[in-house]
């Protein structure tokens, strides 16, 4: 039979595994929640340059800022950024990005394969802006690798 001090030993372990998982869910959760709020009040950039962010709560990286100070890549490649990739073999190395122009933000699809507006293909070349609640996909949205990217002005 365990002993008392084993049993009391391994209660003490799940506990601490348990208490480090809840202190780890919650520094995510309060990151994520800082990172949203400092994008929409411009964190990162004087608000005369934040135009937006996008919102990809699928994405490792959950809230990305769009500004006016630099265009933002999606695609494979290194280059993209660790915000801006997106790993799978049908998405291109640049597959698309979103700039500003003047005070709106525009998304341009630079693949072959398309880049998917609210559920519809873009062509390549394609521009088009950016409006509240305008939802992009690099893959098809019935592709459960799929992630989306919400634009939030």
């Amino acid at each position: 039979a365990p002993s008392a001090s084993s049993a009391s030993s391994a209660t003490t372990s799940r506990s601490r595994t348990a208490a480090a998982a809840a202190t780890t869910k919650a520094a995510a959760s309060k990151a994520q929640a800082q990172a949203k709020a400092g994008s929409k009040r411009g964190a990162g950039s004087s608000p005369a340059t934040r135009v937006g962010y996008l919102d990809a709560p699928k994405h490792r990286v959950q809230v990305i800022a769009v500004t006016c100070t630099q265009p933002l890549t999606f695609g494979r490649a290194a280059s993209c950024g660790s915000e801006c990739r997106v790993d799978h073999r049908s998405v291109s190395s640049k597959h698309c990005r979103v700039f500003v122009r003047g005070r709106a933000a525009f998304l341009q699809d630079l693949s072959t394969n398309g880049t998917f507006v609210n559920g519809e293909r873009m062509k390549k070349g394609q521009e088009i802006e950016l409006l509240e609640n305008v939802t992009f996909s690099l893959l098809p949205p019935a592709d459960p690798a799929a992630v989306s990217f919400t634009f939030r002005a």
